[in-house]
């Protein structure tokens, strides 16, 4: 069930936004104000909000099992699993995808 209540056409363009099929799709939510602003605010300032790392893993590390858990991680937290989808009818929702999609 979804938080917000969601129609049959923005649950198809929340889908193709977040180039997923809809099963794939877990809930959708209302942005808060904060979000809005903080996602209104990164549209006209690309770079402010952005952030990347690279990190070396030593040879020794066994990258199935880092990959097995961070996947159980993303598993176990829905906020890792969500995205932001500005639509035409709604404006901007957050998305929570279900675990297992690739």
């Amino acid at each position: 069930m979804f938080t917000a209540r969601v129609d049959p056409e923005t649950l198809e363009e929340i889908a193709e936004g977040c180039s997923v099929p809809v099963h794939a799709i877990e809930d959708v939510c209302e942005c808060t104000a904060l979000q809005t602003g903080t996602m209104t605010e990164s549209m006209m300032h690309p770079n402010r909000y952005k952030h990347s790392a690279v990190f070396s893993v030593a040879p020794s590390v066994d990258l199935e099992r880092l990959a097995s858990a961070l996947g159980e991680l993303v598993s176990l937290n829905p906020i890792l699993r969500t995205r932001i989808v500005d639509t035409s009818r709604r404006g901007l929702l957050q998305v929570v995808l279900r675990e297992r999609h690739e």
